[in-house]
Order: structure tokens, then sequence, then C-alpha cells
């Protein structure tokens, strides 16, 4: 789901100027992939859907205690594309 300006702009307001963003990096992508696989036991041949991974990083970093970027999940795409190829935007 993507967020509108208005939303953003509101989050961005309401952030300390002290905050430190995370972006999701290609490994942050490739361990989710793996306990995504582990956690619902899916084959190297099966798919996982974007918005699955994207979902499983925002829960890995709230735990973790990382404050994700506004627009991160645009970014994040945007970079599983360059990293995996564009037939891999829709599922890893």
């Amino acid at each position: 789901m993507n967020q509108s300006y208005d939303q953003i702009n509101i989050q961005v307001k309401n952030i300390n100027p002290t905050t430190i963003f995370y972006l999701p990096t290609k490994a942050d992508v490739d361990f989710t992939e793996r306990q995504l696989r582990t956690q619902y036991r899916k084959l190297d041949d099966e798919l996982i859907g974007t918005e699955e991974v994207l979902d499983q990083i925002e829960i890995n970093c709230n735990k973790a205690g990382n404050a994700l970027r506004p627009n991160w999940r645009d970014i994040t795409r945007r970079n599983i594309e360059i990293w995996f190829g564009k037939n891999k935007e829709e599922d890893l």
C-alpha cells in the first residue's frame, strides 16, 4: 500500500530531527527471504511476494529498534528490481 503525500508529510513533521533512518539493504532482503522460507517451509523454487518480504522487514526493523525512512518501501521495491532483476520485482 502506498502512502499519500499528506501521510508522509505528517510523519516527517512528527520525527525528531536527530532520528537516524534505516534503509533496508540487499542483505536484509536476503535474510528476510530465508526467514520467510523457514517460517512457512517454502522450497527454493516457491515464490515469496515482495509485499510479504517488505512486511517482514518492517517487523524485523521494529523489533531491532530501527526507524525506517518514511518512503523506505518505494526505495526498497526499486532496489529489489535492481538487485534481483525486473522479473523479481513481483516475487522473490
